[in-house]
Order: C-alpha cells, then structure tokens, then sequence
C-alpha cells in the first residue's frame, strides 16, 4: 500500500493487498491522512484483498491503521470526472445553441494513485 503511483480508468474496483494479521486499510479525510489518524474514518477494510470502488470524482485517502501510516503505508487516490462523450456532445450542439464547453462533465473517469507528502 506505500509509495503506489498508478493509473486506472472508469469506475473500477481497485484492490489494496496486505498481510491481514498485520494490517489494515482505512480510508481517512486528508487530516486523517496527514497525521495517520482514524478519527472519523469513513470506511475500514481488514480481508488482506480488499476490493474498493471509487465511484465519484474526488480525492480519496487511505491509510494503514496499525501504525504503519507512520512509515509510509497510506496513499491518496484522484478520481478524475470523464470529459463528455464525442456522441453526447454532438447530440447537445445540434439541439441546442448553447456551448458545449459549458456543459459539466458527468461521471467518474481514471483514478490517479499517487504518494502526497
């Protein structure tokens, strides 16, 4: 789980693995992060292979609850939203005289895995 860079696209399950009798995954809000703290943790994983779905655009931290955040073992995921398809925003420009630049994007799109110090 420490010092992970990656890439993933669309709204995958990601898998974080470690050994469960010494480990554990939480995810945290960036203070949590910063300091390798579980207060008001949001979610807690303990199986060793832990499947988590990362289905809105944000930033996502997680880290390891038995200490070994204080090493290292934590990772912050960006979940980056998916620019509009080339289909829908052919369909908008011939409905519409609006700009298509102005339309949000929707959805969720590649997950970024990078170590934030």
């Amino acid at each position: 789980m420490d010092k992970v860079d990656a890439t993933s696209s669309g709204m995958d399950n990601h898998v974080i693995r470690y050994q469960k009798n010494q480990y554990n995954v939480f995810e945290v809000n960036k203070t949590g992060y910063d300091n390798c703290t579980i207060d008001g943790a949001v979610g807690n994983w303990t199986s060793g292979k832990d499947f988590i779905m990362l289905n809105k655009a944000k930033r996502y931290y997680f880290i390891c609850g038995t200490g070994g955040c204080f090493s290292g073992m934590k990772v912050s995921v960006i979940v980056h939203p998916l620019p509009p398809s080339p289909h829908s925003a052919l369909a908008a420009e011939h409905n519409s005289t609006t700009s298509i630049a102005s339309s949000p994007a929707r959805g969720c799109g590649g997950a970024q895995f990078e170590n934030v110090s």
